[in-house]
């Protein structure tokens, strides 16, 4: 069962992209086809699906899960700032609800993974 939320949780993960980390896109990039853009927006996103992977290792899955926190962390804080910026200044480049589906999904795979990773570090050696 649990395999199953975890293949879920990372679809999950991959459409919160449309969130935050498209609205920062939208703010940084030089085009609609900005490689370095798209990588650095992208990092959080790659960084949680890493550190999922960490969850069927025993030696080097607590160091996978905890680069995985650090993008959930950072996912979180980019979300926090696209919601912010959607409330008080929508420069409307995007669909409004695309992007509110997408920080919904961004809030709750980050949440999850917060969950998931302190469950899985507290568990002992």
């Amino acid at each position: 069962m649990l395999g199953w939320l975890l293949i879920v949780w990372r679809f999950v993960t991959i459409y919160a992209w449309l969130g935050g980390p498209l609205y920062a896109f939208d703010l940084i990039k030089n085009g609609d086809k900005d490689l370095p853009a798209i990588v650095i927006t992208s990092i959080p996103i790659a960084l949680m699906l890493l550190g999922s992977a960490g969850f069927n290792f025993e030696k080097a899955g607590r160091l996978l899960v905890r680069i995985g926190l650090f993008g959930s962390i950072s996912l979180l804080l980019l979300d926090i700032f696209a919601t912010v910026c959607f409330l008080f200044y929508w420069p409307g480049y995007r669909d409004e609800l695309l992007v509110v589906t997408g920080l919904a999904a961004g809030f709750l795979a980050a949440l999850s993974y917060l969950i998931l990773a302190r469950t899985y570090l507290s568990r002992p050696r």
